[in-house]
């Protein structure tokens, strides 16, 4: 750009331990967002709640590889390798996209999608007007504006019916990984929690429930039993008949089935009892049960950013534990909830895990010790009997 610069003089020197600096600034955020915000859960309190997949790695390391390749590849002959670069990979990232549709947060997730597409659109018609060159092809612009314009109802419009197939096409036990249970189970909480002021989502809720009701073979399904169904997240119960398919206490129920379900059918996975975790406290408010749910992924091999996970959905609880108690306290003037110890339910679970332990290492000691009298001193064997 600066034609009259010195290569390696003064000001060149200084240009490049800026650009330099923030390159590595850069690389450091986007490892940040890349590792730790990552999330097993969905919420509507983080917008930029994401699944738990390589997604954002991919793509802090096609930005890295993009760069590298750009300041390289700055002779004309190398103009078409940079264009196939951009092509195939903002097409891959869309083929992502739609795949694992990352964001939870439905504005965030359209904007993410129609940024790649625009991406990828911009890509496309930069080489159709590489092609074109020795033709004079003028409509680039035009034709990237007015695309831009038609992306974002598109990706609304390709998101939905990717989601409703999985929800309608797709039996529930069918459900291949745990990506597609975040899906699933994202999509019918959106629906329950919009039915109200919605007609249509009411309309498609029912028709998930009629659907799950018709195929679900699992005799401890809410939907198939006429058992009392809890809610503690809300302090409130039904019984009998199940007559309204609508309700929010049978329907967080089915969900937590689901997910039972799939947990039951499944490999033991860290990704797997964080997601049952957060659906024990979030859509039922079992503490207990999403506390033990921890404890097991903690066992497991975890990533950093399932560690980060399992350490938020503890304070989550630890807060929500606070705010209740002292709600409970503020109501009924009752000094006992003020001063109540709200960490209590965490140094329960901790200390739980501490005597699972001890009682594997005594068992394991047990066996050791009488396998040593059999082996060694077969005369102590009488002992045993």
């Amino acid at each position: 750009v600066l034609t009259t610069m010195e290569c390696w003089g003064g000001p060149h020197i200084i240009f490049c331990f800026i650009f330099t600096l923030f390159f590595i600034l850069f690389i450091l955020v986007g490892l940040f967002i890349a590792f730790l915000y990552n999330e097993s859960r969905e919420t509507s309190a983080d917008p930029l709640c994401r699944l738990d997949t390589n997604l954002e790695v991919y793509l802090l390391l096609y930005r890295l590889l993009l760069a590298l390749v750009s300041v390289l590849a700055q002779e004309d002959i190398f103009k078409w390798i940079l264009g196939l670069f951009h092509i195939i990979g903002s097409g891959n990232f869309v083929k992502l996209y739609f795949k694992y549709i990352p964001f939870y947060n439905y504005i965030i997730s359209i904007v993410y999608g129609a940024c790649i597409c625009s991406y990828f659109w911009v890509s496309f018609n930069v080489m159709l007007a590489l092609l074109l060159e020795s033709m004079n092809y003028t409509g680039t612009s035009i034709a990237i504006i007015l695309g831009i314009f038609i992306v974002i109802p598109l990706v609304m419009n390709l998101r939905e019916k990717v989601i409703m197939r999985m929800v309608f096409e797709y039996r529930h036990d069918k459900i291949k990984d745990e990506h597609e249970l975040d899906l699933y189970l994202n999509r019918i909480m959106d629906l329950l929690e919009s039915q109200a002021n919605n007609d249509v989502e009411e309309m498609i809720l029912l028709g998930f429930a009629n659907n799950h009701k018709n195929e679900c073979n699992n005799p401890e399904c809410p939907l198939n039993n006429q058992e009392e169904l809890y809610l503690p997240l809300t302090d409130s119960y039904i019984q009998g008949e199940r007559t309204d398919l609508r309700n929010p206490i049978l329907m967080r129920h089915v969900l937590n089935s689901i997910n039972a379900l799939y947990a039951k059918n499944s490999n033991s996975t860290a990704m797997l009892h964080i997601r049952y975790s957060n659906c024990l406290f979030s859509y039922i408010g079992n503490i207990h049960m999403s506390l033990f749910e921890l404890n097991a992924a903690e066992k497991l091999e975890t990533s950093l950013q399932q560690q980060v996970t399992i350490y938020r959905i503890k304070h989550s609880i630890e807060s929500y534990l606070r705010n209740k108690y002292k709600r409970k306290g503020k109501d009924s003037s009752k000094q006992i909830f003020e001063n109540l110890d709200v960490s209590l339910v965490i140094t329960f679970e901790n200390l739980y895990g501490k005597l699972q332990k001890a009682i594997e290492k005594s068992a394991s000691e047990h066996i050791e010790f009488w396998s040593h009298l059999d082996s060694l001193l077969p005369d102590m064997n009488t002992l045993h009997q």
